[in-house]
């Protein structure tokens, strides 16, 4: 079962605006370098029902849970959105055939513990991709350790750890300079440079993680020293001093992935392109009579012939 669980104790505010939006206003917000190559979408995920709740985000993962702590938002997530969160990060490694006033007020996950669990495990293959990958793998377990405990005590969640999900550089939510564990998703920058610390300082940091195939140890609860020694920053005095895994926000790359595609439409081929990830956050209501004031990142993908 999903579990809501409170992080910060602050009202929700609403959001405001509901413009149906057009899959072409979509494809050119959130993929700005492939929409002057659109000649014509010939198809998109993209339904009539939640075309006046989504909103274009070159990140939709990371874009959206930094929307919903700085504007004090309810947060929804699914496995899927934090597995395509880690897939978009790995694109350079595949080739294709065919301030603290901030706070989110809540968090739901979706799916079952079994469900985040799997989620954790699939972790165990990143480091047959190099040194990079494993180094993520390492970063990655703890917080998704996190994701799999709280369904044990939703009740008592693990406060110290939901709160730091990112912090600024300055006490206020304007700034561009971002830590906190969010930022175990953004490790890779738009051109596949790795921007997450230096890699020989990283193993010797985690070496109290066990993998993630262990059933038992993942379900385990962690001791303080376990508890406290994940690499992600969890203060701003923490991040200058470590330097582990600060980014610049408009360095965090795009959550989502491309492909060329051949169209063959009764015997005349058209030369087209596939992206699919997170294109857009979506704004969802908390209660079903309530306001506006729910965020969750919304994945989607575009068939369109190429100029």
């Amino acid at each position: 079962m999903p579990v809501t669980f409170a992080v910060t104790p602050v009202a929700a505010e609403a959001v405001y605006g509901d413009e149906r939006i057009t899959d072409a206003e979509i494809l050119s917000g959130a993929c700005k370098a492939q929409f002057p190559l659109c000649k014509e979408i010939l198809q998109s995920s993209i339904t009539d029902e939640e075309r006046s709740s989504l909103y274009p985000e070159t990140n939709g993962f990371v874009r959206t849970v930094l929307s919903a702590y700085a504007c004090h938002r309810h947060l929804v997530l699914r496995p899927d959105d934090v597995w395509i969160a880690i897939l978009t990060q790995l694109c350079f490694y595949f080739t294709y055939r065919i301030v603290i006033i901030c706070g989110i007020p809540t968090i739901t996950l979706l799916g079952t513990q079994s469900d985040w669990l799997s989620l954790l495990r699939r972790l165990d293959r990143l480091p047959t991709l190099g040194p990079e990958p494993a180094a993520w793998a390492r970063m990655l377990r703890p917080v998704l350790r996190r994701f799999v405990e709280v369904f044990d005590n939703p009740e008592q969640p693990d406060l110290e750890f939901w709160r730091s999900v990112v912090y600024r550089r300055q006490e206020m939510c304007g700034q561009d300079d971002l830590s906190g564990w969010l930022t175990a998703f953004c490790v890779w920058n738009h051109n596949g440079v790795w921007k997450a610390g230096r890699l020989p300082d990283l193993p010797a940091m985690q070496d109290n993680e066990p993998a993630a195939g262990n059933h038992e140890k993942s379900l385990e609860k962690m001791d303080e020293k376990s508890r406290s020694s994940f690499i992600l920053p969890t203060s701003p005095q923490a991040a200058e001093s470590r330097k582990i895994n600060q980014f610049d926000e408009s360095d965090a790359r795009e959550s989502y992935c491309e492909v060329d595609v051949i169209v063959d439409d009764n015997g005349v081929r058209l030369n087209c392109n596939m992206i699919a990830g997170h294109v857009a956050g979506k704004v969802l209501k908390s209660e079903p009579d309530g306001k506006m004031d729910t965020l969750t990142p919304s994945a989607q993908w575009f068939i369109y012939e190429k100029w």
